[in-house]
């Protein structure tokens, strides 16, 4: 994609910063909410971190969507404005929350082309909903690449609950016990197969040489 450098101008980094800051503020405020917990105490700062990061370059992924389309500065805070509002910040938390992996792309599709297409004459329908889809790749591949949201998450979906968040390294560990108990489990399980294929063996050895009287 080839882009005039006189547009790129036009993109704030400061303000795109600002707009992931209110997003992760009110999307860690939502989830809260739902489980009782006060996100300043209970998420560990490597997480929040994390997930910052992940939110800034799928903002970023999403913003840029537009930037052929974005010729002046307006355009370009209406993209901040949408990303901030409440419509937003009330699906992008299910992005962090134990068992849950739906992210109602539509319901961001529509509400976001009611609003852009005020500023912006020739989007459609499937212009801003390619542009959620840009957004939850970054988010994607960004999560996947960062090794303790990574492992976070998988602990929290394991243990299907977002309390984990305060003590994640007991989730972890109660994760490992159940990995050894069925370890245990599957030796016995093939233990018993052993002895039953060796009482198997043992009546084939006495029916070969068994003879009727």
């Amino acid at each position: 994609m080839v882009v005039k450098h006189d547009v790129l101008k036009i993109y704030d980094h400061n303000q795109i910063e600002d707009t992931v800051n209110v997003i992760v503020n009110s999307s860690l405020e939502n989830l809260g909410a739902k489980y009782f917990l006060n996100m300043n105490f209970d998420l560990n700062k490597v997480i929040f971190n994390a997930f910052q990061d992940c939110v800034h370059n799928a903002t970023e992924a999403f913003v840029y969507s537009f930037v052929e389309k974005v010729s002046n500065k307006p355009q370009f805070l209406s993209l901040l404005s949408f990303l901030k509002s409440p419509t937003v910040s009330q699906e992008i938390w299910h992005l962090l929350e134990p068992g849950m992996e739906y992210f109602d792309r539509g319901k961001l599709t529509k509400e976001g082309y009611s609003e852009l297409s005020n500023y912006f004459e020739d989007i459609d329908l499937r212009f801003v909903y390619d542009a959620w889809g840009n957004f939850l790749k970054a988010f994607s591949f960004a999560s996947r690449s960062n090794p303790a949201l990574r492992d976070f998450l998988h602990a929290s979906y394991e243990a299907g609950s977002f309390k984990v968040l305060s003590n994640i390294e007991d989730v972890l560990e109660e994760i490992k016990i159940d990995v050894s108990r069925i370890c245990v489990e599957e030796h016995s399980f093939q233990q018993s197969i052993q002895e039953y294929k060796e009482e198997l063996r043992q009546y084939r050895d006495w029916a070969s040489t068994f003879k009727v009287s």
